[in-house]
């Protein structure tokens, strides 16, 4: 089997380079947490995603001295944080373990990679995966902690996900990695299930401005207006 070689493709990927929350350990990884800025009730919600359907905070996030070199080049390579880039959560909200993409009707190659998840079975909805981590080159916190390692976009075939059989890249199948669209070599037989194992990136765009204070030292941390986002639509 011969797999592409891995690359960052048409777009920079936010580098794990804040290191810890602050007042926590700093090797301990990064701690993310998601900011919703006004009351929770469902209308609310739902207006705001009409804007963005993720809005992240970086508040309380700290550079230490030896990282302000790399992420100044990170938002060189992003042309002033003008371009999106592509971002992802080290945790299971950002992946799907044999998650259903789709049904066979024995003409049918094409099926879209997508997350689908509701809550006591209320308000389903159905999120589009258009980044699989998939033959990205690993990721390593300054600790030298892989957080990313090189993994595959996994496809099986089935009645169910526990009898379900997993496909093999390239051979029967493939997967566009700015997409999410899988293209099977044959149609899947009419009734069979397809599901998919992978982690996900989402398109996100940064703040024209992201507020920092000094630490001493020579760190810095994010004040809690430092803000990514995804817009709805992307």
């Amino acid at each position: 089997m011969t797999y592409p070689d891995p690359s960052y493709g048409n777009y920079l990927i936010f580098p794990p380079v804040i290191t810890g929350d602050r007042g926590g350990d700093a090797d301990a990884g990064r701690e993310w947490n998601t900011t919703h800025l006004e009351t929770d009730n469902l209308d609310v919600f739902n207006a705001r995603r009409e804007k963005s359907y993720w809005r992240i905070s970086l508040g309380g996030m700290t550079l230490h001295p030896s990282q302000i070199d790399e992420w100044d080049a990170f938002v060189d390579a992003a042309e002033g944080m003008a371009n999106p880039v592509l971002f992802r959560l080290n945790s299971r909200r950002f992946a799907i373990t044999k998650g259903l993409i789709g049904t066979g009707d024995g003409t049918k190659s094409t099926f879209q990679l997508q997350k689908s998840r509701s809550y006591q079975g209320r308000d389903p909805k159905t999120e589009t995966i258009k980044f699989p981590w998939h033959n990205y080159p690993p990721m390593k916190l300054p600790n030298g902690v892989t957080v990313l390692p090189t993994e595959y976009v996994k496809i099986y075939t089935g009645a169910d996900p526990s009898s379900a059989t997993e496909k093999t890249l390239q051979t029967d199948w493939d997967v566009a990695r700015e997409t999410g669209i899988v293209t099977f070599v044959a149609p899947p037989a009419s009734g069979v299930n397809i599901y998919a194992t992978c982690k996900y990136l989402i398109k996100v765009h940064m703040q024209d401005w992201m507020p920092f204070k000094s630490e001493g030292g020579g760190s810095y941390t994010f004040s809690n207006s430092a803000e990514i986002f995804e817009p709805k639509g992307e």
